[in-house]
């Protein structure tokens, strides 16, 4: 959470879409009143609401488990080349000083070639001919010491991330559609299935290339539980809550994350960590009997009778006469498939000029965006030998973050929270650079900076998304989003190649960061303000240069 609100779907072509200025679509050349559904009958939120958002939002904590467990399945790790026969009996610390030809050994150990110990005539530097020992006082087993991916293989356990993102990239464009199609809770409860189906069988790989095939099928249907959650979030509020549960929703990704710092700390064998992880993940099969499908999805389908039984029951938990229900759900109209009269696609976000100027700005912004936030969160691990207390910090100061980027959207408008939180990101990882790692207790600057740059990100995230949502009309909104998040995924997928550059130095990767989010700043100020307005219906009402271009 903060989480990048990543988690959108892309409206099914030709899909009806009921209720509310969110989900209309109209025609260019009218825009036709329509009352909200949940507003008419239910009210914008009340308990059954509240309960729900909870629900839907606690998943978000084994997302992040798959999406950041890379701090743990690949840490950082000394090595250096294992000793043959002859040299078994050598302490650790003499073979070192032997195959580093005697010098003293500073810094992080990684020695991939070693002298030929065996001929002592011959002094020529080879590689590492009986394979490799590692450092386990921290991670008693990874990915890395348990299928060596270091020296010519470092570059597998770089990619382990990449392929995660792509899979995740791949999965939105399967799930966004699904739940169109087949509804919210169905594409739901089969992807919670498959995730922990494919969790388990992940984590019990005996090898590396099996390991990534069913991780990259893990992180396809992650996308369905990220997805369908996020839109039945937004699909069971209305009104100003619009704007506040979409961004709440992002807390439990960061508190996910400070979970797994806890649990990694006790539990050093990568294997038994994960499949804890995935046991706890099992227990959100009970979603099966809590969480009922999408009113506005069943109107939408034409299932009126399915979806007045829920607002039913809805309502009644609310506080309200459930009798009158069927009633307003009666008095309401319709938004069908007759007055959908524009193919809708991710290119038609460049169908105009003032369209393409707004959509080149968002589609740079969040590519960066998706570079500094994995990136980031990621490399956040490395800055401190104790990365269990660097990982929990940063992971519970996404609770605050969203709380308060929550406010401050609404009382200082958009761009100025996206811009401020991007600059207050940037300052702090470029900060970071010039404080030597050692010297303080516990890295106590380097953590306090990580912990601010991450507080900017569970701001400038959450908003952005919202803020993308507004500027776009109603017909293309969805896919305008939908196009967004895969330029953020794509941003995640060569964030673990910029860190793998700090083995040449660890300046490179925090320079970057701390640029990219400068960048991210740079990029929201042309853009209109959207505080206080009224969302756009048509193309029409954002090219109008007369036309007050507005939000919720």
């Amino acid at each position: 959470m903060a989480i990048k609100e990543e988690n959108v779907h892309i409206q099914r072509e030709n899909q009806p879409s009921y209720g509310g200025v969110d989900s209309g679509i109209t025609d260019e050349n009218e825009v036709k009143d329509s009352v909200d559904l949940l507003e008419a009958t239910i009210g914008g939120f009340g308990r059954w609401q509240c309960q729900l958002s909870i629900l839907v939002s606690i998943l978000k904590i084994p997302i992040s488990w798959i999406q950041l467990s890379i701090v743990f399945l690949a840490p950082p790790t000394e090595f250096w080349c294992a000793p043959p026969k002859k040299f078994e009996g050598l302490s650790t610390r003499k073979w070192i000083d032997l195959i580093s030809s005697g010098s003293n050994v500073t810094g992080k150990l990684h020695i991939c070639e070693m002298p030929n110990v065996l001929d002592s005539r011959n002094t020529s530097i080879v590689p590492c001919q009986w394979g490799y020992e590692y450092n386990t006082t921290q991670v008693h087993s990874s990915i890395i010491t348990e299928w060596d991916l270091v020296c010519d293989r470092k570059i597998l356990a770089d990619i382990t991330q990449t392929i995660l993102m792509f899979g995740i990239l791949v999965g939105l464009t399967i799930f966004g559609p699904a739940a169109d199609r087949y509804g919210r809770r169905k594409t739901l409860l089969l992807s919670t299935f498959l995730l922990v189906v494919f969790g388990i069988l992940s984590t019990l790989s005996p090898f590396y290339s099996m390991f990534m095939v069913l991780r990259f099928i893990l992180a396809v249907v992650s996308s369905g539980v990220m997805v369908t959650s996020f839109v039945v979030c937004v699909e069971i509020v209305a009104g100003s809550w619009r704007t506040t549960v979409p961004i709440l929703h992002q807390i439990p990704f960061g508190l996910g994350n400070a979970i797994m710092a806890v649990m990694a700390y006790y539990i050093r064998e990568w294997r038994h960590l994960q499949l804890i992880l995935c046991g706890i993940s099992a227990l959100y099969l009970c979603y099966y009997w809590l969480v009922p499908e999408s009113p506005r999805w069943l109107m939408a389908v034409g299932r009126k009778e399915e979806a007045i039984v829920i607002l039913e029951n809805a309502a009644k938990m609310n506080g309200i006469d459930k009798a009158l229900i069927r009633k307003k759900v009666n008095e309401l109209n319709f938004i069908d498939d007759e007055c959908i009269d524009n193919k809708i696609s991710l290119m038609t976000v460049f169908k105009t000029s003032e369209l393409k100027r707004r959509s080149i700005y968002l589609c740079l912004k969040w590519f960066f965006n998706g570079v500094v936030f994995y990136g980031f969160y990621q490399y956040a691990g490395q800055l401190n030998d104790n990365m269990y207390l660097t990982i929990g910090i940063i992971g519970l100061i996404s609770i605050p973050g969203g709380i308060i980027g929550a406010i401050i959207v609404k009382k200082l408008g958009r761009k100025v929270s996206i811009a401020a939180a991007n600059y207050l990101t940037a300052a702090c990882i470029f900060s970071i650079i010039f404080i030597p790692q050692g010297v303080y207790y516990q890295d106590w600057p380097i953590i306090l900076l990580a912990a601010g740059g991450i507080f900017g990100l569970t701001i400038s995230s959450p908003a952005l998304h919202l803020f993308t949502g507004e500027l776009y009309p109603t017909i293309m909104r969805n896919a305008a989003l939908g196009l967004n998040i895969m330029l953020t995924k794509l941003g995640a997928m060569i964030a673990p190649l910029l860190i793998g550059l700090s083995s040449i130095s660890p300046i490179i990767p925090m320079a970057s960061f701390a640029a990219l989010s400068l960048v991210e700043a740079i990029l929201v100020h042309p853009l209109p303000e959207t505080l206080d307005t009224m969302l756009p219906e048509t193309v029409r009402d954002i090219e109008d240069d007369t036309t007050s271009l507005i939000s919720h």
